[in-house]
């Protein structure tokens, strides 16, 4: 069966520059993500090559598991588009395959775009919360300059669960 496509885009109150900087320093997640992302590990300098490995909270992967089911494969893709000074709109698109190679319900596809939405939701809490937080700046990845960067995700076994792809929109110079 041909994997499931799913798309959604919401709202954020926080410009796309402020969430790439958070994207482009994945060692970042587990304190912008409390509670989601137990660790995160780099391997390598920031340059080609580098392995950035995020670990699930087992209780959160649990969940999800529980309520989703299992999944054979599981592409993520993030877009962020500027709509203004302090905000922007994040696009998602999530395609996937059942391990049971059948197709998921309305309810199971709802449940995994909200469960990416609600780590997007923590990311902006914690920015507008923490308005001069500058640790974002401590690790940058160096090919972040192609406003593209691939996470592998790994459960506690450290078997590999999905890549996520987050993309933004602005211009590599205005990031930087």
């Amino acid at each position: 069966m041909a994997p499931v496509c799913i798309s959604d885009e919401r709202a954020v109150a926080v410009s796309a520059e402020r969430f790439w900087k958070v994207f482009s320093n994945p060692p970042a997640m587990p304190k912008v993500c409390a509670g989601f992302f137990d660790a995160a590990e780099v391997e390598g300098d920031g340059g080609p090559g580098t392995v950035v490995i995020l670990k699930f909270n087992p209780e959160v992967l649990e969940v999800a598991l529980g309520r989703a089911g299992k999944l054979k494969t599981h592409l993520t893709e993030t877009k962020l588009e500027s709509t203004g000074d302090a905000s922007c709109i994040a696009k998602l698109k999530v395609e996937c395959e059942p391990e049971d190679g059948g197709s998921l319900s309305p309810e199971k596809e709802k449940i995994i775009v909200d469960g990416y939405f609600g780590m997007l939701k923590m990311i902006e809490n914690y920015l507008i919360a923490h308005p001069a937080d500058l640790q974002f700046s401590t690790f940058q990845l160096q090919n972040s300059t192609s406003n593209k960067l691939n996470i592998q995700l790994r459960s506690p076994m450290k078997q590999a669960l999905h890549s996520l792809t987050f993309e933004a929109e602005a211009k590599a110079a205005e990031l930087s």
